[in-house]
């Protein structure tokens, strides 16, 4: 369910300036979210500068040489973008990586925006994200503002009256293998 984000009070940013933005994304749905949001997020502040944004899969911040690349290009941003899907729990490199930024972004200003997805009624990983976010921040005193998003379970299949495969639910029309059935 995709809503029009509503912003008030944005940081100050300066008259034709360049708005930085660092992205953190888990999968390509989460980036795109990030994406968006940063892209509403600049329309919101209009006149006052362009979009910059660097984008960082997660999974490659758990190698040391992207940290490193990664934390170079996001000090002294605006604000740094955090968008996971609420199945996952934030992997440890990512965790090491958003500790270390921290510093610089009380520093400079940056604010951290923690977008979480809630996947499947997962809200014991999401809180948990939220949790450490919010922790590490408050801990630095860098603004922290969190957005979660619901996205509807996966639809469930129902086995067929012979046992030889799939069929899905009545209103779905998906095809899937008798292997992926889920109890």
């Amino acid at each position: 369910m995709e809503s029009d984000i509503q912003f008030s009070d944005p940081p100050p940013i300066a008259e034709s300036s360049t708005i930085r933005v660092s992205i953190v994304y888990d999968d390509f749905s989460s980036g795109a979210r990030a994406k968006r949001f940063a892209d509403s997020l600049a329309d919101h502040l209009g006149s006052h500068g362009s979009l910059c944004e660097t984008l960082w899969r997660c999974d490659l911040l758990e190698n040391p040489w992207f940290a490193e690349q990664a934390a170079d290009e996001s000090t002294g941003g605006d604000y740094i973008i955090i968008s996971l899907r609420g199945d996952r729990v934030l992997p440890f490199g990512v965790r090491q990586w958003i500790e270390g930024q921290l510093e610089a972004a009380a520093e400079h200003g940056t604010w951290v925006i923690g977008l979480l997805g809630c996947h499947q009624g997962k809200h014991r990983i999401v809180d948990c994200n939220r949790h450490f976010l919010r922790c590490a921040c408050a801990a630095r005193g860098v603004h922290f503002f969190s957005l979660a998003t619901i996205t509807p379970p996966e639809p469930r299949l129902a086995a067929r009256g012979d046992g030889n495969g799939a069929m899905p639910l009545a209103g779905q029309s998906r095809s899937w293998s008798p292997a992926l059935l889920t109890a």
